[in-house]
């Protein structure tokens, strides 16, 4: 892992200019030197992931700070790369510019869990399924807390989130915003995937094609929606 620290980014504005211009280097290390950057933050501050942080176990981050911090791949690189049943909690962080010509432009979880707790991912692009997550083969995705998944982009499925046999849950007035891909601008579902949203929001997510502005699920997936509304969205 390299990161890289830059002060003046705006949360509430997701300016990520500062990522680009890193005041500090902090050379290689793992996942506890991310965590460890984290906590040291200024409040608002950026930290630029200049490569993939891989996972195989459990990591917690988060940001005491009022406004959060914001991780940011630069439009260079995916940021977090789960597999063999790991864990990853991101508390009051934004994630955001991920990118990659495979799955996953923020985060790609295989057999793994992903929580989100006041948390957005933001700007997020893959070449491939997933513009700001991909999860597959039994893995959980949990937005809670007002958390978010906002303008980011597939270019091929799902420009939010990708699921093939896996389980997203959305609660607690979170949303999906503003995603586009070719089908299920939002959200796509296959191979058995289950999404349920409560007391949340899918809105002005694109497909391209015919189907599927906000959600595309095949016929072997599930979508619950409870108190919950899709406006805007668009294919």
């Amino acid at each position: 892992l390299v990161v890289a620290a830059a002060v003046g980014a705006a949360v509430a504005g997701r300016d990520l200019s500062a990522c680009t211009a890193p005041a500090a280097n902090v050379s290689s290390g793992n996942a506890s030197l991310l965590r460890e950057t984290i906590a040291n933050a200024a409040d608002g501050e950026c930290i630029l992931v200049l490569s993939e942080v891989a996972l195989d176990g459990s990591l917690e981050v988060f940001s005491t700070n009022k406004t959060g911090v914001i991780l940011s791949g630069g439009v260079q690189n995916r940021i977090f790369r789960l597999e063999n049943g790991a864990g990853l909690i991101l508390k009051n962080l934004t994630v955001a510019s991920g990118y990659t010509s495979s799955t996953g432009g923020c985060i790609t979880a295989e057999d793994s869990d992903v929580t989100l707790y006041d948390s957005a991912l933001v700007n997020c692009s893959s070449e491939s399924h997933g513009g700001a997550v991909y999860i597959e083969d039994g893995s959980t995705l949990q937005l809670y807390g007002t958390s978010s998944i906002e303008d980011s982009s597939s270019k091929v499925y799902g420009g939010g989130v990708a699921s093939l046999d896996s389980t997203m849950t959305v609660t607690d007035e979170s949303r999906l915003l503003g995603n586009a891909a070719q089908r299920g601008g939002g959200v796509y579902l296959d191979s058995g995937s289950a999404l349920t949203m409560d007391s949340s929001s899918f809105v002005a997510n694109c497909s391209a094609e015919v189907y599927g502005g906000g959600i595309f699920a095949t016929f072997i997936s599930s979508v619950t929606l409870e108190d919950s509304v899709g406006v805007y969205n668009s294919s």
